[in-house]
């Protein structure tokens, strides 16, 4: 019986399924969904479109596996996309976390970005539209942000050298006062 719900693959063919409705009344295995055919192409079908024949209920490990890859071949780190749960959320990807609860159990890919955000880049079979393309397969892109890190990391540099250096003249200035109060109780 096939639920709503829950992702399946076939036995004998290598889809994987997210069911909206179930099975029809009729018991005919048909019902609406979307996901990967056997072929591997990302499908929507609603009105009762999807045939399952012995199938069964995929496992969370597989799910995640299989929709990893197909973000991967959709996205790139680097990448802009627009949050489909929002109309105001853009993010820049990094792809470092793909949230499992929110894909097992609501069927939807919520995916991290640069600034710690997560978006939702698939929800309701739909995927997200990259709004730029500045991903992480263009070398040159990536030069550039290690580059920029460098940069960033050398600015960090100076200014613990900046702070250093005052921390150790507020140090021979402490000295010196405590020495010229030492030398005033003295006189006295």
């Amino acid at each position: 019986m096939i639920e709503k719900g829950k992702w399946y693959k076939g036995k004998k063919f290598n889809g994987l399924v997210y069911s909206t409705s179930g099975h029809n009344s009729d018991g005919s295995g048909v019902f609406s969904g979307f996901g990967l055919n056997s072929i591997g192409e990302w499908r929507v079908k609603t009105h009762s479109r999807w045939v399952l024949i012995e199938g069964e209920e995929a496992k969370p490990s597989v799910v995640k596996e299989r929709i990893i890859q197909e973000v991967n071949k959709r996205y790139s780190v680097g990448d802009i996309v627009k949050c489909l749960w929002s109309d105001y959320d853009i993010g820049t990807l990094d792809l470092e976390f793909i949230d499992e609860e929110t894909l097992v159990f609501f069927g939807e890919v919520w995916v991290s970005c640069v600034n710690g955000d997560v978006i939702c880049v698939m929800k309701d079979g739909e995927w997200a539209e990259v709004l730029e393309k500045r991903g992480g397969k263009n070398e040159d892109y990536l030069n550039s942000k290690i580059n920029e890190l460098k940069s960033e990391n050398n600015e960090l540099k100076r200014l613990v050298e900046i702070r250093e250096e005052k921390i150790k003249s507020l140090q021979e200035l402490n000295n010196s006062l405590v020495e010229v109060l030492r030398k005033i109780t003295e006189s006295l």
